[in-house]
């Protein structure tokens, strides 16, 4: 579980010449079993903006498999559970979550 632990982000999305839409993502995962995750989604174009923000907020993780492969499971506060494959990339500091590219950010800040 240390092994993991961290602060991890990902963009997805691009922009034009008249505007653009991208969704952005943040995973915490803590070594004493917190995890944390947030998405923004943003939209630009001619004239107009908008951007929507999703805190699913804390939850309790727990992993199965080893350095390079495997399931993480989150465990809701409202009692849903939540399975996503992981699988570490032969790239520096870049991990799969389901697919989703994520690069490592720094060192999570749990507190106790």
């Amino acid at each position: 579980m240390r092994y993991f632990q961290g602060k991890y982000y990902s963009y997805s999305g691009g922009s034009t010449l008249s505007g653009g839409a991208g969704t952005e993502r943040r995973v915490m995962l803590c070594g004493n079993g917190l995890f944390f995750d947030s998405s923004e989604f943003s939209a630009s174009g001619t004239g107009e903006w908008g951007a929507a923000t999703t805190s699913r907020g804390r939850a309790r993780w727990a992993i199965q498999g080893d350095k390079t492969r495997g399931v993480i499971t989150i465990f809701r506060p409202d009692g849903s559970t939540q399975k996503v494959r992981y699988q570490v990339t032969g790239e520096s500091g870049v991990i799969l979550f389901d697919g989703i590219t994520f690069a490592f950010e720094g060192a999570a800040e749990c507190g106790n």
